[in-house]
């Protein structure tokens, strides 16, 4: 449950030996009280990491609760079990003050 979350910068890591990245969008948490979000994400699928940077305009206060805050669509490569980490997430409040977050990796197989 997240307080004040005006800022979600992370990187996340996957395998590009198993997944290629199709597409990344924002999830719908920090637009959530109809404000625009800037989004951005630069893939680099030779290391199999995308950064990732989310944050609401300036002068708007940040939001409370849970949700979504991305969406990775990857295609297979190859069949395998697998795991998708977010590496560094540096989630901060309106005040750019730290958020704390787990971390968690997503396991995923593939068929």
């Amino acid at each position: 449950e997240a307080q004040d979350l005006f800022s979600a910068p992370m990187k996340v890591k996957y395998d590009p030996k198993k997944l290629k990245l199709a597409t990344a969008t924002a999830g719908a948490f920090l637009s959530g009280d109809g404000q625009r979000v800037n989004f951005t994400f630069q893939d680099a699928p030779a290391a199999g990491e995308v950064a990732v940077i989310l944050n609401r305009l300036p002068g708007v206060p940040g939001l409370n609760g849970s949700g979504a805050l991305l969406s990775l669509t990857f295609q297979a490569l190859a069949a395998g079990q697998t795991t998708v980490t977010v590496l560094d997430s540096s989630l901060k409040n309106s005040k750019l003050q730290p958020v704390p977050a787990q971390t968690p990796g997503v396991p995923v197989e593939i068929r």
